[in-house]
């Protein structure tokens, strides 16, 4: 004992046991030290102690009891949270309280019994239990792999948030290091409602793999099986493949198939391509998603996974609307891309069609034409009050709708008029196609027109459509300029509106001086025209996110000429137009004209130009014969070409004509040079740096087959609200909305201008007179 020699305050002191060795040692700290009645250094000459059996850390008012009995490799610490204090001479471990232990340690020690900082001594903690405020209730357990990783973790009130929130659960982990020190769950016990997991893993030597193939839910107190969940993956890229449940998942499921590819940039799994469900065993299959995205183009429905019985097919527009259905009891239907499902064809399960040209007269119950048997057609036009006016009823023969007679109704419901028909209905009629399983999604750039129901993907013209479609996926032809060289642009109506534009023509575009900047479009052919190339503000274009020039050539009479065209060209390159789209005919190309092309061929520029629409040979010395002009001209919507279409050696390639019109009655080669303006506009957003060559050989590749003699299937209705055509009495091959007459007269008289200047005249011209006469352009 050692006392305070002024105040004979005890210091410090050592009891002992009966057998002269130490019991406890109280330091000068107040630290206490209790030791076990045993000589752990017999034979030294020096009075003895035994292992540890209590310390008490004055400073942190903590103690720990330690049982070496537990095993002979093995001791047990108990921890407290409290003063410690003893009488002398009391026993050891006289002023220990449960209610002040906090938690039980157990410790394999390897020997090491008198080193008791755990941090150092190298023993391997094999069990940790945390007690509530009695020192006796568990409130956590915890146990450990003789390599000291996590073996289990029990917790009577899981608090973290999620599926076992306020349960008692206990959770069983690998002998591995998964990248925390522990590894991975292989079980999960919920104590509450009598039931586990068990997780099985793809590669259960790999701790850094969690792809399980099986997972399973199970009966604590039975084992007896609950749910499962079993998965496998692809063997080149170990991406998730098939997930199948014994039991519906929370979205009424059964099984779930993804593709081979690593969508999400996960390394885990690719989009969704099959679906099984549970109510019915109904199987939804992925045909092709929208542009990068997860969302269906195309799906198709089956009774079973083994897709044997096949139950219908439904494709989507990008909008996430249905676009068209074809169900295995033959009926279809094709809709508007509109909200509340508005038909615009549909074919009941005897085949028959029925067509509607816009939603508002779908809405209105006004068809264009209904089938009523296997060989009869009725087609149908209205008043503006909505009535019906006009019934033609054509007969299937030599495979053509033809038509056979007709009656007209007053402008009250019902009321019969007499007979006769309209006199702008066809003679023959050509009908929607009724789509088939083998049909992509397709693009989709018109309401009124559904171009995609090509029967084979073979087809030249559904291939084309499908190329465009897919290409548009990617590109918008964001980052080009196109020059639109046609009557101005009311930039109120286009998709985006315009970047800039001038007027060269002005009122008169044979007066001087007449130039502004005042490019408004009086004439409505830019205008839509615009809307080919970028969209209008309710149809897609091909280039939506292309910046346009509106520069307008043709004055108010639709007259332009070679020296307007020519400084109108000079312009677009300056303002830095890498496109140039010319959809209108020009001869003769003065020196001025041919000067002004070199220079934007020069600077990398495209010239786009249209072919004419007199059905005739290109002429030489026009715009259209010009080498560094890419030249287009008009097939149909079934891929054939246009009988008005100018044809020669010089045309370069051709694409469709009348799908794109959005209340116009305008059509020819102007509207297919659009569209091809578009479509180099997204070429040229890939690579900006493509050459004259680079652009029309990509071209040429995406329209092959357009045009050739041999393409010639019917492909779609082309009866367009709004169209003109020819009055039945005559029911002559017309181009619908185009006047040939005085588009053939306009030519006529113009080559009678360039032959009388080239001649030297048969009479005296005005400067004025000379200049309109010299070099004509025609709109197409």
């Amino acid at each position: 004992m050692k006392k305070d020699i002024d105040t004979d305050e005890i210091i410090s002191w050592d009891e002992y046991y009966d057998s002269a060795l130490i019991s406890r040692r109280v330091d000068a700290d107040g630290n206490v030290t209790e030791y076990e009645n045993e000589d752990f250094d017999a034979g030294s000459g020096v009075i003895g102690y035994g292992r540890t059996s209590l310390y008490y850390d004055a400073d942190n008012t903590e103690y720990k009891t330690y049982d070496w009995e537990t095993s002979e490799t093995r001791v047990t610490v108990d921890v407290y949270d409290g003063v410690y204090t003893t009488a002398l001479y009391n026993v050891v471990q006289s002023g220990v309280y449960t209610t002040d232990r906090t938690e039980t340690n157990v410790y394999d020690h390897d020997g090491e019994n008198l080193d008791l900082n755990t941090g150092t001594n190298g023993w391997v903690l094999r069990e940790r239990t945390v007690y509530g405020a009695d020192g006796v209730t568990m409130n956590e357990k915890y146990t450990y792999h003789s390599s000291g990783k996590l073996e289990t973790k029990e917790l009577v009130i899981e608090s973290a948030e999620g599926e076992f929130n306020g349960k008692h659960v206990k959770y069983y982990y690998n002998d591995e290091d998964a990248g925390l020190g522990f590894g991975r769950i292989n079980r999960i016990d919920n104590e509450t409602d009598s039931w586990y997991y068990t997780y099985t893993y793809r590669t259960p030597l790999d701790p850094l793999d969690n792809n399980l193939t099986l997972f399973e839910k199970r009966d604590l107190d039975d084992d007896s099986l609950i749910s499962s969940i079993a998965q496998t993956y692809y063997g080149d890229t170990g991406l998730l493949h098939e997930k199948t449940f014994s039991d519906e998942d929370e979205d009424g499921n059964l099984y779930y198939e993804r593709e081979n590819s690593d969508f999400y940039g996960n390394g885990q799994y690719g989009r969704i391509i099959r679906v099984q469900r549970a109510s019915d065993n109904q199987v939804t299959k992925t045909i092709s998603f929208q542009d990068a995205s997860a969302s269906p183009k195309k799906i198709e429905h089956y009774t079973a996974l083994d897709e044997s019985v096949w139950q219908d097919t439904i494709w989507y527009y990008a909008s996430g609307r249905t676009k068209k259905t074809l169900a295995s009891d033959g009926t279809a239907v094709i809709y508007f891309d509109v909200d509340g499902s508005k038909r615009q064809y549909q074919w009941d399960a005897s085949n028959y069609i029925t067509y509607w040209t816009s939603v508002t007269n779908y809405t209105a119950g006004r068809a264009r034409y209904t089938q009523t048997s296997s060989s009869a057609i009725e087609l149908y036009e209205y008043y503006s009050s909505g009535n019906l006016h006009y019934k033609d009823s054509y007969t299937y023969v030599g495979g053509k709708w033809t038509w056979v007679s007709g009656v007209w109704y007053q402008n009250s419901p019902g009321v019969y008029g007499g007979t006769g028909g309209s006199p702008t209905a066809p003679l023959t009629l050509t009908v929607g196609v009724k789509p088939t399983k083998a049909d992509t999604a397709g693009m989709y750039l018109l309401d009124e027109v559904d171009y995609n129901n090509a029967n084979e993907i073979d087809d030249p013209i559904q291939r084309f459509y499908s190329n465009i479609d897919e290409w548009k996926q990617t590109a918008t032809g964001k980052g080009v300029t196109i020059a639109l060289l046609d009557t101005g642009i009311n930039g109120e109506f286009v998709h985006g509106g315009v970047l800039d534009g001038y007027n060269f023509a002005g009122n008169d575009s044979f007066e001087e001086n007449g130039q502004n900047s005042d490019y408004t479009d009086t004439v409505g052919h830019g205008t839509n025209l615009a809307g080919v190339i970028k969209g209008t503000n309710d149809s897609s274009g091909i280039a939506s996110l292309s910046d346009l020039l509106a520069v307008k050539i043709f004055d108010n009479d639709k007259e332009t000429n070679s020296h307007v065209v020519a400084e109108a060209i000079k312009y677009s390159v300056d303002m830095g137009a890498k496109i140039l789209a010319m959809p209108f005919t020009l001869f003769p190309v003065t020196e001025e004209l041919n000067y002004a092309i070199d220079y934007a061929h020069s600077k990398g520029a495209i010239l786009i130009a249209s072919a004419g629409n007199d059905g005739a040979e290109i002429s030489e010395n026009s715009l259209a014969a010009n080498d560094k002009v890419i030249t287009v001209g008009s097939v149909n919507l079934d891929g054939t070409i246009a009988k008005w279409s100018n044809y020669g050696s010089e045309i370069d390639l051709y694409a469709p004509w009348d799908i794109f019109k959005s209340g116009s009655n305008e059509t020819g080669t102007s509207y297919s040079a659009a569209f091809i303006a578009g479509i180099t506009a997204l070429a040229m957003e890939e690579n900006p740096d493509m050459t004259f060559g680079d652009v029309l050989n990509t071209l040429k590749n995406i329209t092959i087959g357009l045009g050739d003699e041999e393409t010639s299937w019917d492909f779609c209705g082309n009866l367009i609200e709004g169209e003109e055509l020819t009055p039945f009495e005559s029911k002559e091959d017309v181009i619908p909305g185009v006047n040939m007459d005085e588009v053939l007269s306009g030519l006529d008289t113009a080559r009678a201008n360039v032959e009388q200047f080239n001649n030297g005249g048969q009479k005296e011209l005005s400067d004025n007179s000379l200049k309109k006469q010299e070099n004509s352009g025609l709109l197409n």
